[in-house]
Formats: C-alpha cells, sequence, structure tokens
C-alpha cells in the first residue's frame, strides 16, 4: 500500500496505440522535488493528479506524510453491477470505507459503436467543499473547447470527444500550474512535463454528474441530468444528433439499467433496451477496515 497512488474508480481512454486520457504517471518515489520546476511527489500521487472525483483537497488514500504512505489505507472498491445484453454493457463500482469518499458509485455504460455514458453518484451526505472531475489527457493530443461546453481532443490519427452533463460547469483547461499543482505528466521516472488536464466543477446542490465520451469525427451530443430521488433513479437524457436517447440509472433490484432510442429507424449497435438487470455479489478490492 505505501506505493499506492489515488486512482481509485479512475476511467482511461485510447484509440488502438494512441492514448487520450491517460494516468499521470510516477514522477519519483521521493517526496521531495529532484527537478527545480515541478510538483512533488504528493501531487502525482493524489487524487488531483487522476481521473476520478475530488472532493475539496482530501485524498481518499490519506496524505503523503513521507516517501511512502502508512499502513492500510482503509479504503475498498466494490463492484456493485457487471452485465452485458444487447450490444450494451454496464459496470458500477462504489468506494466503501472513508468519511468522505464512502457511497461514491461510478458506472460506464458502453453502447456499441457510438458512446462511453461516464456517470457517479455522490456519497449521500456531502461536505461543504468543492467538487471537481478532473481528467488528465496525454502531453501527445491537444485538447480544443468546442460549441455547447464540448471538448474536442485531437490526435494524431484520431479524435476525442467529452460532452458534459447538465450538472458540471464547462471544462476549465489546465497545463503545468504549480499552485495549486494541476496539468502534469509523467513520461518516464523522475521526469515531468506540462500536459492538459480536464477539470469540471460539480453543482453542490446535485447528487450526480454525467459525461458522455466517443472517438471519431462525428459530431458531440449534450446531456442532461435529471433526479428521481424518491426512487433513488436518475434518468440521463442524451440528444444524440438530433434523436433522443435515455438513460435510466436507477438502484433497485427492478430498473437498475435502461437504454432506449425515442425513434425505432437507428441503427442496430444502439437499438437494444438493457432493462431489469440485477445486481449481483461481486468481489470487494482494496484492504480490510
Amino acid at each position: 500500500p505505501g506505493h499506492m497512488h489515488s486512482d481509485l474508480l479512475g476511467v482511461y481512454a485510447a484509440s488502438g496505440a494512441e492514448p487520450f486520457l491517460v494516468d499521470a504517471g510516477t514522477w519519483s518515489y521521493r517526496i521531495r522535488a529532484t527537478q527545480s520546476v515541478s510538483p512533488d511527489r504528493r501531487y502525482f500521487a493524489g487524487a488531483s493528479a487522476h481521473n476520478t472525483l475530488l472532493i475539496g483537497d482530501v485524498d481518499p488514500l490519506g496524505g503523503l506524510r513521507g516517501d511512502f504512505r502508512d499502513g492500510e489505507p482503509g479504503v475498498r472498491i466494490r463492484v456493485r453491477r457487471l452485465a452485458a445484453e444487447n450490444r450494451i454493457a454496464v459496470v458500477e463500482c462504489e468506494m466503501i470505507g472513508h468519511a468522505l469518499y464512502g457511497g461514491h458509485r461510478r458506472g460506464i455504460v458502453h453502447v456499441e459503436g457510438n458512446c462511453w455514458i461516464l456517470y457517479d453518484r455522490l456519497p449521500a451526505a456531502m461536505p461543504d467543499q468543492a467538487l471537481r472531475l478532473n481528467f488528465q489527457v496525454s502531453p501527445d493530443v491537444r485538447p480544443v473547447p468546442a460549441r455547447h461546453d464540448f471538448v474536442i481532443v485531437e490526435g494524431r490519427s484520431d479524435s476525442f470527444w467529452i460532452a458534459k452533463g447538465s450538472t458540471l460547469a464547462a471544462a476549465e483547461i489546465v497545463t503545468g500550474r504549480l499552485d495549486p499543482p494541476a496539468g502534469w505528466f509523467s513520461p518516464r521516472y523522475g521526469e515531468a512535463v506540462p500536459a492538459s488536464q480536464l477539470s469540471y466543477a460539480l453543482d453542490r446542490s446535485c447528487s450526480s454528474a454525467a459525461l458522455v465520451f466517443g472517438f471519431g469525427g462525428e459530431d458531440p451530443f449534450p446531456v442532461d441530468v435529471d433526479e428521481f430521488d424518491g426512487r433513488r433513479q436518475h434518468l440521463l437524457r442524451l440528444c444524440d444528433r438530433g434523436k433522443l436517447v435515455e438513460t435510466r440509472i436507477g438502484h433497485r433490484h427492478d430498473t437498475d439499467v435502461g437504454v432506449d432510442r425515442a425513434e425505432r429507424k437507428f441503427s442496430a449497435a444502439i437499438c437494444a433496451r438493457v432493462s431489469a438487470l440485477k445486481s449481483v455479489d461481486l468481489p470487494t478490492f482494496g484492504s480490510p477496515t
């Protein structure tokens, strides 16, 4: 556990051999800087450098007091859903065992041939602290803000687009900032270079957030997030190039995940309906609490 980075529930994206969303890297095993201009080990090991939820400046694994972490982190990840049917797959995991992050759920719905829907459900009792979703971009690609608060990440052989949900502010693109540190990548041990980081602020009055990812040159589409807290269910409305796609994400055994298309004239890759995917008892990863 001493070497662990706070990358719990992190996501990454690549097209073939070309990475787009990446891990920030190691940089160093020493707490003190070995480069004159770069953040220290605490940044690269902490949550703010990784593609996950950040609550204030709190590290879910605990802050570094020396070169390595002391003892067990006391945080586990439990797989809550894992299913695939009719060209649609879903996986959802939950962080447990932490006073602030415990109960945070992150899921991905993959609609084959179309997109990935990333959603976050926040812990039930949220503190009065800033909430952000961060995504580190490879230094070899270039993120460009586009219309309707989209971000297009331009690579050498492909492009990657991100459409934010309505409960998120427009992406802040930060590169090589030192105070507070953000936007750094370590291509190899002992080296750190500036690289863009996308940071989305989350409305603290809401309990969920969503983004949609896709590859290729087609136009991205906006995402709206509606909340039905009485049923512990959320509805993501995706306006896919003028056609409505609805994804229901619930927390009851009889209404887990559903993906519907408003019209019947569309490709077979996204016409399938997934309903009543049962939550299953799956293993838990990490250290015991």
